[in-house]
């Protein structure tokens, strides 16, 4: 007999006051990334900046090209992580967007591939908290792992012993 349930995300939706230090931090990291990025085309920006347990903070940001394959903030983050900041385990990312010419309280999260690449590269231990905003307004905060219910880790393709 099937069953029928629902999923439950939990987050947070805060006033930038409330976050604390660390985050606002983070945070301007994004904003500054997302005034680098490259997008001619849909004139949507896009900031993201990663924190390592290590005290690194690496950003990217949005580049587009005309056959829209181009790359999303958070894998350009990604990309600039080194060897030793990945190994250190990621603890805090933000992410910060929108329309080039105008503020927007919109808040703008990663999309399903990039919530699935950056779940990929988290170590076991790993449990770091996103913090995601528009141009300004509220801030959405929640764990990064409650972004993708069902998730395909690695770890379904090891062969079982």
């Amino acid at each position: 007999m099937s069953e029928k349930k629902a999923l439950v995300l939990p987050y947070e939706l805060l006033e930038p006051a409330e976050l604390d230090l660390r985050e606002k931090s983070l945070l301007a990291e994004a904003a500054q990334a997302r005034r680098h990025s490259y997008a001619p085309y849909t004139k949507f920006r896009v900031g993201a900046a990663i924190r390592t347990r290590d005290g690194a903070v690496v950003s990217g940001w949005n580049v587009e090209d005309i056959v829209q394959s181009g790359l999303h903030a958070e894998n350009s983050a990604l990309g600039r992580l080194t060897v030793e900041n990945r190994a250190a385990g990621l603890e805090m990312i933000a992410v910060v967007g929108g329309p080039e010419d105008k503020l927007s309280e919109e808040i703008v999260t990663p999309c399903g591939h990039c919530r699935q690449r950056l779940l990929e590269v988290l170590r076991p231990d790993d449990d770091p908290v996103i913090v995601m905003s528009g141009t300004r307004g509220r801030v959405l905060r929640a764990a990064l792992r409650d972004l993708l219910p069902f998730a395909f880790y690695p770890a379904i393709l090891a062969p079982e012993k």
